[in-house]
């Protein structure tokens, strides 16, 4: 619904400072103490460093880029734009990595709980859009954040979909240890996510030639869902006895 809004222009100023204070909320009913950290360094304070959600988790420090944007829906011109965007990202978020690097008063002035701990970055997308660890990047979604929270195991449903009926639960991974979420826990579920697992084999690669006006046409590359069996499905996520 947000996709379709924004391709019809509509606008939405506070939507990236309410899914930030959304995220910090989401982290602090978790017990963990996440704020925004925003400083400005440099001779004249002209290099100024936006973090938009940073928080500690014993050994490590988490830094992450929330990003509340529209998904193309099948447009070339669309899809070339948001990959564009996601690597304005990457290089965005590789500027605050630096910035810590050739400013490191800012943990120990503005941030000191985190100094000495080993930092984590992250983009988190509003809507569904991740891609697991990339590079030394972790680029999630809201949907596969909050449900790392939810429960210790991930699974399947099954049953009527108007939920009349018996409803059989079958867990097929845990996503934590022990009886609470921990920071290694977390760690392993971002780095490679279930969700994207079972995306890769539901979906694949076709090809097509699409116009792009009366003299231009490309040819472009898109995801289409085949069959996946719940059999398939089980064997996939299921971790080894």
């Amino acid at each position: 619904m947000f996709s379709a809004l924004a391709h019809e222009n509509a606008v939405f100023e506070d939507k990236g400072d309410a899914f930030e204070q959304s995220t910090i909320d989401l982290l602090r009913e978790q017990g963990l103490n996440a704020r925004k950290l925003k400083v400005r360094r440099g001779q004249n304070n002209e290099h100024e460093f936006d973090y938009d959600v940073a928080f500690t988790w014993d050994e490590y420090v988490f830094f992450i880029e929330c990003k509340n944007r529209s998904i193309p829906s099948g447009n070339p011109i669309l899809i070339n734009n948001f990959n564009e965007d996601m690597q304005a990202h990457l290089n965005q978020v590789q500027r605050l990595r630096q910035g810590l690097v050739e400013y490191p008063d800012i943990l120990t002035r503005d941030f000191p709980e985190a100094v000495g701990k080993t930092p984590v970055f992250c983009i988190l997308n509003s809507l569904p859009y991740a891609m697991g660890q990339y590079e030394d990047i972790y680029v999630i979604d809201d949907s596969i954040l909050s449900r790392f929270f939810s429960g210790p195991t991930f699974g399947v449903t099954q049953g009527h979909l108007d939920g009349e009926g018996p409803q059989v639960r079958e867990d097929l991974k845990r996503l934590w240890a022990g009886s609470s979420p921990g920071v290694a826990d977390f760690i392993k579920y971002i780095t490679d996510p279930p969700q994207i697992k079972i995306a890769i084999k539901y979906y694949e690669v076709i090809g097509q030639v699409q116009r792009l006006s009366v003299r231009a046409a490309a040819g472009i590359h898109d995801y289409r869902r085949k069959d996946f069996s719940s059999d398939a499905l089980s064997s996939l996520l299921r971790d080894p006895d």
